[in-house]
């Protein structure tokens, strides 16, 4: 199963939206997940997508969740809380991809970030729901 999550700052321009389908088709992802389209007709109140399906080639269900958290440390707490609390609600497999505005290490940091109560928020998080951080592949920006 290829499943992809960009990170993709905008998706204002014509040019841009052909980079990122020319890839898509170039590797044949199978899911995707975009997060930061900066579209004014999207709304996002939760701070991510749910979704559960059925996968017709594997014959079996599972749940997606497109995350694009805040970058406030309480409204984090809140979206990590309701996540974890959506992924018990079914017994069936789960993958969570998403720009998730934290870090689990400091020498990840990029520019700001919350600082170490926020940090270990996401950490606890992490643990709470068995996530595991897959290193990304290629971070490139288009």
């Amino acid at each position: 199963m290829r499943v992809f999550s960009l990170n993709i700052r905008d998706l204002g321009t014509r040019l841009k939206k052909k980079a990122i389908l020319d890839r898509l088709r170039q590797y044949r992802g199978e899911m995707v997940c975009i997060q930061e389209t900066k579209l004014e007709d999207i709304s996002l109140a939760t701070n991510y997508v749910n979704v559960i399906g059925q996968w017709v080639k594997e014959n079996w269900a599972c749940r997606f969740i497109c995350v694009y958290a805040p970058c406030s440390v309480e409204e984090q707490k809140e979206v990590w809380y309701s996540i974890h609390t959506t992924i018990l609600e079914g017994d069936i497999p789960w993958c969570i991809c998403g720009d998730f505005n934290m870090v689990r290490i400091v020498e990840e940091r990029r520019g700001c970030f919350g600082g170490r109560i926020a940090m270990e928020n996401y950490v606890s998080f992490m643990n709470d729901v068995h996530l595991i951080d897959l290193p990304m592949q290629g971070k490139q920006y288009i």
